[in-house]
Formats: structure tokens, C-alpha cells, sequence
């Protein structure tokens, strides 16, 4: 099969997979608070440890007994933030304790050679994921919370999010391949293409466009102004793509082509959630200036 073909039928099973999973999580969305917070939580588990994975082999790090201990320490830190960004029952005061604990771990026993890159391994992958779902959260919140009120402006604005990205990433791969002659940036990722960066942006103003007329139609007393629409999409058709590209930039630097293969067609969690996290940090700040 040739690179074109191989391409479009990449495409195929990406939207079938999209086509399965997308119905799910919009429900797990306009859930109650533990039907959001618990997926969410697991898929930015599996993410760390995704991106554990691709930071340990870009440090090039030597196998050693303590790589599960770093491993451990990402996927609790990841927790311990998430849970206590999501209710604030987890006192900050644990967290460093539990991270003062690892520090002296790390070092005890062990020679200081690259010493700056094992902490890193564990640092970067936390930060880069709580970084990003954490915002999902935060945008979930806004304005009630309940399953008793599903359908709040925060549920939509997170439905948004994934829509945006999810379409913009489509629409960006559908015009790339058959359409795309010059290369965006082929020292991060050779088939990215001009014609499919300005796809990306189509991409993510038609799902934008989407979600208003869903809003409209379920709940047309909630207030998503044009303006907001608008921009969040051609804002969010750049942003996203950049979230694409560090991904992939993170890849390369460790000699890989997916973080994993847990998603056909997609890759790992971290591939198909790197442009999720910038266009949800894009929605959630365009929302906090302009509408308020």
C-alpha cells in the first residue's frame, strides 16, 4: 500500500474509532460530577504514564529498579493534583511531603549522574499532564456542576473542547492527505502540510459552529455569544495544532512514532489528547476575557 493510501485508510479507522467513542464521553460530560471526574481521572493516569514512558527514553535514562519508583511517583502526583483541583480535600501540604519523600529516594543510594534528568522524567510528564486535563475541569465547573442541571454552560464548553480539537484534527488529516503539496514543519513532522494546518482551522470553526446550534437547540437559554464562537475556533484551529506538534517534537526526541498504541488508529492517550489540552487552556481564557 502506498503512502496516500496508507494515509486515507489511517483516516478511516480514526473516524470510526471518533464515530464510537466521541457519543460516549459527550455523556460522561453532561454527567454528574463522578461521571466526568473519574474517566477523566483514569485517561490522565494512562497519559502520564505515556508520557513517563516517552520522557525516560528521550533522557535516555539506564534501566535501574528505581524507574518503577518514578513511575509510581508521576502516576500519584497525577492523582493528588487532580483530586485536589477537582474538591480541594487533598491538603497542598501532602503533596510536597510526598514529593520531598521522592527526592530523598532518589537520591540516596545513587550517584548524582544524571540526576537532573531522573527528576526531570518525573517532573515534566506531571506538569504537562495536570497542566492540561486540569483545565477540563475548571471548565467543567463553571456555572453549576450537578446532574441534576446537565446541560450547564461549563458542560458545553468542555464538549467544545474535545469537539473542536477532534474536528480540527479530522479535518486538518482528510485535506492534508489528499490536497497537501507543502510541508508545515518537516523537522517535527514530515506530513504535516499547509494545506492541512489551514484544514485544522476549518476543522475547528465548523465543530465550534456545531456546539452553538446544539446549545441553541437544547438550551437556548444559556448564553454562548457568536463573537466567542467565532474566535474560539480559528483561535483554537492554531493552538491546537501547536499542541500536535510539542507532542510530536516529544516523540521524536525519544525515536518514537506513538506514545502507545492503546487507541486504533490514534496512537496513545497522549496522541489523541495533545491538541485537547491546548484548546481546552484556548477556550477556558478566550471564555474568562470575553464573556466573563
Amino acid at each position: 500500500m502506498n503512502s496516500s493510501g496508507k494515509r486515507l485508510s489511517n483516516l478511516i479507522i480514526r473516524l470510526l474509532v471518533s464515530a464510537i467513542f466521541i457519543p460516549i464521553i459527550f455523556l460522561f460530560i453532561m454527567g454528574g460530577e463522578l461521571w466526568f471526574f473519574i474517566p477523566l481521572l483514569l485517561v490522565a493516569l494512562i497519559a502520564s504514564m505515556e508520557a513517563f514512558s516517552i520522557a525516560n527514553r528521550a533522557f535516555n535514562l539506564p534501566h535501574h529498579w528505581k524507574i518503577k519508583i518514578r513511575y509510581t511517583v508521576v502516576v500519584i502526583s497525577v492523582y493528588l493534583l487532580l483530586v485536589k483541583i477537582y474538591t480541594d480535600i487533598i491538603p497542598g501540604s501532602l503533596i510536597s511531603l510526598f514529593f520531598m519523600v521522592y527526592l530523598i529516594i532518589e537520591i540516596v543510594g545513587s550517584s548524582p549522574q544524571d540526576f537532573l534528568k531522573r527528576i526531570c522524567s518525573v517532573i515534566i510528564p506531571v506538569i504537562y499532564v495536570v497542566w492540561g486535563f486540569s483545565y477540563l475541569i475548571l471548565l467543567r465547573q463553571l456555572f453549576g456542576f450537578s446532574v441534576f442541571h446537565p446541560y450547564s454552560l461549563g458542560a458545553y464548553l468542555v464538549a467544545m473542547v474535545f469537539t473542536v480539537a477532534w474536528m480540527s484534527d479530522s479535518f486538518g488529516m482528510l485535506i492534508g492527505s489528499f490536497l497537501g503539496k507543502h510541508p508545515l514543519i518537516p523537522s517535527i513532522s514530515p506530513h504535516k502540510t499547509v494545506e492541512g494546518s489551514i484544514g485544522c482551522i476549518l476543522g475547528a470553526v465548523t465543530g465550534a459552529i456545531a456546539i452553538k446550534f446544539i446549545q441553541i437547540i437544547f438550551s437556548p437559554e444559556l448564553t454562548l455569544p457568536w463573537i466567542f464562537i467565532l474566535l474560539a475556533g480559528i483561535v483554537c484551529g492554531f493552538t491546537s495544532q501547536f499542541g500536535d506538534l510539542i507532542e510530536s517534537a516529544m516523540k521524536r526526541d525519544a525515536n518514537l512514532g506513538e506514545s502507545s498504541e492503546i487507541v486504533p488508529g490514534h496512537g496513545g492517550i497522549l496522541d489523541k489528547f495533545d491538541s485537547v489540552v491546548f484548546t481546552a487552556i484556548s477556550i477556558y481564557y478566550l471564555f474568562y476575557f470575553l464573556v466573563g
